[in-house]
């Protein structure tokens, strides 16, 4: 069996934490560029490894923390913006943070828990949900646009 299966053009089985690495590389390059990517599901499940991972493969090659107590890291270097919003007191403080510029620039803006942040956050550009499932996780691809979606090139 594949350690990454694609069992439809919205949802992936990931076996292992390196399957999920794996996948996340390959994505990476895929991902819709302005807006920001909603990055949900329980703790642990692979939110923040995902994050990671995607960051790590567009060429940052320094340390990619969590950012659960800092709410925001910036990557310049890869045009990238991470935010955990696990922690948010009020969605407004996103204004403060100074998040309405990069949602409406060109980077890459991955928001763990963006549940959090409504009604201030826009509709997502896509939404990556993540779930155990057996000994791995699930993971659903959901988006507006089923052409780009259908467009997913992964090796798996």
């Amino acid at each position: 069996m594949s350690l990454v299966t694609l069992t439809s053009p919205m949802n992936i089985y990931l076996a292992t934490p390196e399957a999920a690495t794996h996948w996340a590389q390959e994505l990476a390059e895929q991902l819709p560029r302005g807006g920001y990517i909603s990055l949900t599901g329980p703790l642990g499940s692979g939110k923040s490894h995902f994050s990671r991972a995607v960051i790590q493969a567009l060429g940052h090659t320094g340390h990619v923390p969590s950012p659960t107590y800092t709410l925001v890291e910036h990557y310049a270097s890869v045009n990238a913006f991470h935010l955990d919003l696990y922690r948010l007191g009020d969605p407004e403080e996103l204004e403060f943070l100074d998040m309405r510029e990069a949602l409406d620039s060109d980077s890459l803006c991955l928001i763990e828990w963006a549940e959090k942040g409504r009604p201030w956050l826009p509709d997502p550009v896509l939404e990556v949900r993540f779930d155990y499932a057996d000994t791995g996780r699930q993971v659903s691809l959901i988006s507006s646009d089923q052409t780009w979606l259908e467009s997913l090139s992964l090796k798996g």
